[in-house]
């Protein structure tokens, strides 16, 4: 019987937001440090020139409303993407 012991993988998602306010790359970088101080965020990709920003997060421990949530408190309504 074989046992495999170590630390569980976290299970990684990704989100896209159309965000209609992103207009630069300084926009990018306020919703970027605003979501990296959200646990679970992994990665925060932006396009200004798409209006879009992907986010990449531990399911586990972060969440699509959570991250809107805090990209709306810095005034950046976003809208997810299917």
């Amino acid at each position: 019987r074989l046992l495999t012991l170590g630390r569980r993988r976290d299970a990684r998602a990704s989100v896209t937001f159309l965000v209609p306010a992103l207009n630069c790359e300084h926009c990018v970088e306020a919703i970027a440090t605003a979501l990296y101080r959200l646990d679970g965020v992994e990665a925060v990709h932006g396009e200004p020139a798409s209006r879009l920003i992907r986010v990449d997060y531990f399911a586990d421990r972060a969440d699509p409303a959570g991250i809107a949530e805090v990209m709306a408190q810095r005034g950046f309504e976003g809208a997810a993407q299917p």
